[in-house]
């Protein structure tokens, strides 16, 4: 009897309905008054044992590295009783965030982030290829991205 092959990855997703702030288009107000959102995203793996790599990245081509991390630890049970992983990615810095869209007064900045349950190279742009097991099998990783398109402004916001 042949062996049998282990179990293939299961693709990741990234919970778009959870995304804050929600709107994917929207003036950013920098101005005096005003708070800057958090910019967060759950992801959902079915594999609760991957690790998930999530990167952010600010305007094409700019790599912001700071925000990547592994995380594994939280496992949630859904009602069909199949076990999956739903956390939030490690949400990128606000302080080094509103700094680069300072930079960027009312032109569009294209933030994303790219969650995989594969490995970033060192460049932190492409994936590392997973290596092929015993029996010559090569496993897939996946990723996942969502983009907010803002215009930040210098506009002041109303006081409390």
């Amino acid at each position: 009897m042949p062996p049998i092959p282990p179990q293939r990855n299961s693709p990741l997703r990234l919970l778009k309905n959870t995304a804050t702030p929600p709107q994917v288009l929207s003036e950013l107000k920098l101005g005096s008054g005003c708070v800057m959102p958090e910019f967060k995203i759950n992801v959902e793996d079915p594999d609760t044992g991957d690790p998930i790599t999530s990167q952010w990245y600010v305007d094409p081509g700019l790599l912001y590295p700071v925000s990547s991390m592994q995380f594994g630890r939280r496992i949630a049970t859904s009602q069909s009783e199949k076990t999956i992983r739903d956390e939030p990615v490690q949400p990128i810095s606000l302080p080094e965030l509103k700094v680069l869209l300072l930079q960027k007064l009312n032109k569009p900045v294209q933030v994303e982030v790219v969650a995989t349950d594969g490995i970033f190279s060192g460049d932190g742009l492409t994936l590392v290829v997973p290596d092929r097991d015993e029996l010559g099998n090569q496993d897939q990783y996946y990723l996942d991205s969502y983009t907010w398109f803002v215009t930040p402004t210098d506009t002041a916001c109303a006081s409390p």
